[in-house]
């Protein structure tokens, strides 16, 4: 299901979960900018260390976005499951991060970092 389809689907939701389901739903294109920036900097003149692991930094990410997607289609969401990922992604941002020299652009993974550490508190306060 593609992205738009999901926004659709917020409406269709029960009130009560809508709230966590949009929360969930903006985690995607984070995740979209996130997966493009780590590929645009392992591409670029200085990739990342050895130490990143971004073969498998990068697997996760795109097997995490495939499962958020997933259950985001579903009618029984797991959002425990949505959150338990989540803190996976947030460290990826901070290790990728904390390798990055060029200002602005690791004020990329700096806002990526804050926004989806945000998102996380919301999950995990609205159980």
């Amino acid at each position: 299901m593609n992205y738009n389809l999901l926004i659709e689907k917020t409406l269709l939701k029960p009130i009560n979960i809508r709230k966590k389901y949009s929360y969930c739903l903006s985690l995607l294109p984070y995740y979209y900018l996130l997966s493009k920036l780590l590929k645009r900097k392992e591409q670029g003149k200085k990739p990342f260390s050895e130490k990143f692991y971004y073969e498998k930094k990068i697997n996760l990410l795109e097997e995490t976005i495939q499962s958020t997607e997933k259950e985001l289609e579903q009618d029984n969401i797991n959002f425990s499951f949505i959150a338990f990922s989540l803190k996976y992604i947030i460290e990826i941002a901070q290790e990728a991060e904390e390798e990055i020299k060029n200002k602005s652009f690791k004020q990329d993974f700096t806002n990526i970092k804050l926004y989806l550490m945000t998102l996380y508190v919301f999950l995990e306060q609205n159980k």
